[in-house]
């Protein structure tokens, strides 16, 4: 769910660990240059470090620069690292070298790390410097970067304090400890983290309706209940005293079993959050500092492991509970605090301190390796008021061997592990609206991903089931994209544009996003090469048009012609609003396929023609101007959709036609082109229209489902669109208990069951734009789809932004309708009834529900079989406590009954209704 749930930068993730491109080779003329410098930082000897400065340098600066990075009293411990060195001529006509150089400044307890540039100059002979040891000196000096108030946490072993009915109160949670003992740790005079010890118990009631059904899903219960034994608490120094009560706490001598105890818990649990590791710079752990208000507890539960509930001010939402063991969010939600600031509605690009505008990335693939060497340029533009740091994705498995600005040389780069970030130290702030090109440089190696496992289940139970055929091998396909991070790039999924350029063997075939403008087989001159004589076919593909992500899939394909839709432009459709690029004037298709689909692949791109001109009418245009199809061989079927292309995994083993997962809400078996039709529409939904947050999935899925569902009724009729929306109601209603639909990919989560998810964020959203589709009317409905796809092409949306699209069209508000079915989990409960009464020469037919206790905005479809044997269907609007229509038909109705299968609802009489006729 991409970075939904993460609390902080650093609150679930291993320790962060410093950029660790290897120093230069050793450089021994400049030895005692740097061994000096480091001596009289230490020392903070400002006259020593005069003494290292070239006569031709400006002495002012000089003295600004050792005042400023010296501090008084000098440090305990002072770590020099040369990273770079780069020839250069000064102005005078000497050549020297400037060097770039990481120094960490330790003051017992506390330290800071910058980044400095010393342009160095060798000595006039004439001056015995030579002679004296030191063979070159600073000509000038700039601190680039830093990083302060680093702490080094570690339990006091001198104090313990006896707690009795201590409360250590947070939002909606209670850590109550009835007898015990708590041990502190200090950063300067103040606590900063604190274990306690003893028979406690942890009371957790979220706020929120949504997040109680999760926890009663965890627990049983809306309140979660647990018993403890210890806790690791990480705060902020400025609230410890009013967390734990200090007050109250009593000071006894310390008992040398309970410090073991707790030094043991503080060693297991402070490594979790907040950790800093500074590579070669240190060994020590180094901590960062909590914000005033931040917390994060390790919880020690008897029944289910170690809890952490966090409170991170600066996230969205800014309280979770975590099962460590397990690895699932329990709970993730905005405090009434958080709320009053920011209201209901979120964009997880809200606050944020900079855009990415366009990246250019060069990267080398060996598939043998799954190796990648890449450098990424990032077009940067800053929108905070001072920007001091940027903070990017890049994989774990990928070593930072560069961090560059081309405004400012190299900068300082921390990788944080376990969360796949790079935080880049900028050297000065930048101010709003200025731009910034970062240029990061890296290589690894990084397991592809694998294609979305629509027909799979995770819960334990097979989904699918094979025949037991002997395998043939798979063709291998590699795949980067979204969940990969094999690229640079910022922490939000903004729209830019993009260059890729991707060097792969010369028997591989690459699809990237963008349009392919170059590519071709080269045998030198190729970054990443293993041999000199190593083939290496470059493709070069440019997104002229905004895209959230880059991705890029490699394999030994076979390429099939192209086939073009050209864009419908359909009548009144509304004007954007900001105005976007203007429509692609057709859709250019082409397919690279496994040599084994080379049938399947020709058939796919006539009907992926087809799907695209169908789509190009409804929405009003096409978001990219060409689509690729790249069918892959894979053990099961799936399919993932980046802008420009989609990967379609199909079985390919003999025997495995015989795929049996009807249990499964994304299986459709009499609709074999599903996949195709749901993956092609990501290109307008979750791809050209993105969402403000992982709460709006259902605008990316249940729309990409919708679509395929329409397009189901447009190529094989009414009968077929019947049958999918039975489908889906079947699922949305059996899976309605797990949670609303806002909750997105934490949908399933806790159960570990990812067809909840699809049940309800796949089938109940395209549900609810089949019962809005009847409630608006065909013409309404369209209207306002178009009016969401033009109004938020190349934008983030959310729901209230969908419910305000068709409010406009429909003339009406619709609130409750949304509220009831996107953020709600209740079902109607319905008693419908009809009577038939002749009238002329034909019948009247009258139709009542009643519902209740919460009501509910809710098309009811009512089938009228004629005496002539035809069918007709009436649809009753159900808003009110009772709402009834009467229609009159010119001819005798012999019976009346619900389509049940299209309504969400528990019907109080199903049995008084005839069954269709066939």
């Amino acid at each position: 769910m991409q970075a939904a749930c993460v609390v902080a930068w650093l609150v679930m993730a291993a320790p962060a660990q410093a950029q660790t491109r290897p120093a230069p080779r050793s450089q021994p003329e400049l030895t005692g240059l740097l061994a000096a410098f480091r001596s009289v930082v230490q020392n903070g000897d400002v006259d020593g470090y005069l003494r290292l400065v070239a006569p031709a340098s400006d002495s002012f600066l000089a003295l600004s620069f050792a005042r400023g990075l010296f501090g008084p009293g000098g440090a305990t411990r002072v770590a020099v690292v040369l990273r770079d060195r780069v020839p250069r001529v000064f102005r005078d006509g000497t050549s020297g070298a400037s060097l770039a150089v990481d120094v960490l400044i330790e003051r017992g307890p506390l330290a800071s790390i910058y980044t400095c540039k010393l342009d160095v100059v060798p000595p006039d002979v004439d001056d015995g410097s030579v002679a004296s040891g030191q063979a070159w000196r600073i000509l000038a000096a700039e601190q680039l970067t830093g990083v302060e108030g680093l702490e080094r946490l570690a339990l006091d072993p001198s104090i313990q304090y006896r707690a009795r009915n201590l409360v250590v109160r947070a939002e909606d949670v209670e850590f109550r400890l009835v007898d015990g003992y708590v041990f502190v740790a200090r950063s300067g005079d103040r606590i900063s983290a604190a274990v306690l010890l003893g028979d406690g118990e942890m009371i957790f009631r979220p706020s929120l309706p949504g997040e109680r059904s999760q926890v009663r899903i965890f627990s049983g219960s809306d309140t979660l209940r647990a018993r403890f034994d210890a806790i690791y608490l990480r705060l902020s120094s400025a609230d410890a005293d009013q967390l734990l009560g200090m007050d109250r706490l009593t000071l006894e001598p310390v008992d040398r079993k309970l410090l073991d105890r707790s030094t043991h818990v503080f060693a297991d649990e402070a490594e979790k959050s907040f950790v800093v590791d500074l590579g070669d710079l240190s060994t020590d752990r180094w901590w960062v500092r909590p914000q005033p208000g931040d917390l994060v507890a390790e919880v020690r539960t008897r029944k289910y492991g170690t809890l952490t509930y966090a409170r991170s001010w600066k996230d969205h939402e800014d309280v979770t509970l975590f099962d460590r063991q397990r690895r699932r969010h329990i709970a993730v939600y905005a405090s009434p605090e958080k709320l009053a600031q920011r209201g209901r509605f979120y964009d997880e690009r809200d606050g944020r301190e900079y855009e990415v505008r366009h990246y250019d990335v060069d990267a080398a693939f060996a598939p043998d390796r799954q190796w990648i060497q890449g450098r990424t340029r990032l077009s940067v533009t800053a929108l905070a008021d001072n920007l001091t740091r940027l903070t990017l994705r890049l994989a774990d498995g990928l070593e930072v061997e560069s961090v560059w600005t081309a405004q400012h040389g190299r900068v300082l780069g921390l990788r944080v592990r376990h969360l796949n970030s790079l935080l880049v130290a900028l050297p000065k702030p930048v101010v709003r609206g200025a731009d910034l090109d970062v240029v990061v440089t890296y290589k690894g190696r990084l397991a592809p991903q694998a294609t979305e496992r629509d027909t799979r289940s995770v819960a334990g139970t097979p989904a699918i089931e094979f025949d037991d055929y002997p395998p043939m091998p798979i063709e291998a396909a590699y795949l980067y994209s979204n969940r990969s991070y094999w690229y640079a790039q910022a922490a939000d999924e903004g729209y830019a544009t993009a260059r890729i350029r991707i060097s792969v063997p010369v028997e591989y075939t690459c699809v990237a996003s963008g349009e392919l403008v170059g590519g071709g087989p080269l045998t030198s001159g190729v970054v990443g090469q293993t041999g000199p004589s190593a083939a290496q076919r470059v493709y070069t593909f440019e997104a002229a048009r905004p895209i959230k992500y880059l991705a890029f899939v490699a394999s030994r394909f076979v390429h099939l012609d192209q086939d073009v839709a050209p864009v419908v432009r359909s009548v009144g459709a509304p004007a954007p609003a900001p105005t976007p690029p203007p429509p692609a004037p057709a859709l250019r298709l082409s397919a690279e396929v496994a040599s084994r689909f080379r049938s399947d692949g020709q058939a796919s791109i006539g009907q992926a023609a087809a799907m695209g001109r169908f789509y190009t009418e409804i929405a009003g245009g096409s978001p990219y101007p060409s689509f690729t199809l790249a069918l892959i061989e894979d053990d099961l079927p799936g399919g993932h959709s980046p802008a420009y292309f989609a990967v379609l995994s199909r079985a390919g083993r003999t025997g495995r036609a015989g795929l049996n997962w009807s249990a499964d809400p994304a299986a459709f078996a009499d609709y074999p082109e599903y996949f195709l039709a749901h993956e092609l529409a990501h290109q307008w939904w979750g791809q050209a229209v993105g969402t403000k947050n992982y709460h709006e999935q259902w605008i990316s899925e249940g729309f990409a489902q919708y679509f395929a569902a329409l397009y189901a009724e447009r190529s094989r009729g009414a009968e077929a669109y019947g049958a999918i929306i039975r489908q889906f109601r079947k699922f949305a209603v059996e899976r309605s208990t797990s949670g609303p639909v806002y909750l997105g990919a934490r949908l399933g989560h806790i159960q570990n069951d990812s067809r909840i998810f699809r049940a309800l964020v796949y089938n109940k959203g395209a549900l609810v734009l089949h019962m809005l589709r009847r409630l608006l009317g065909d013409d309404v409905f369209f209207r306002g789809l178009r009016r969401v796809y033009g109004s938020f092409q190349f934008r983030h949306a959310g729901t209230d932004d969908v419910r305000q699209a068709f409010e406009v069209e429909a003339g009406r508000p619709l609130d409750r309708f949304f509220e009831r079915w996107i953020y709600g989990d209740a079902l109607p409960t319905l008693n419908v009834t009809t009577s038939i009464e002749p009238s002329g020469a034909g019948s009247a037919v009258t139709i009542r529900a009643e519902q209740g206790p919460l009501l509910f905005d809710v098309p009811v479809t009512v089938a009228l079989e004629l005496a002539d044997g035809t069918t007709r269907s009436v649809v009753l609007v159900v808003g009110d406590q009772v709402s009834q229509r009467r229609v009159t038909i010119e001819q005798p109705v012999r019976r009346a009954w619900v389509l049940e299968g299209e309504l969400p609802a528990t019907l109080l009489n199903p049995k008084s209704f005839g069954a269709p006729a066939r």
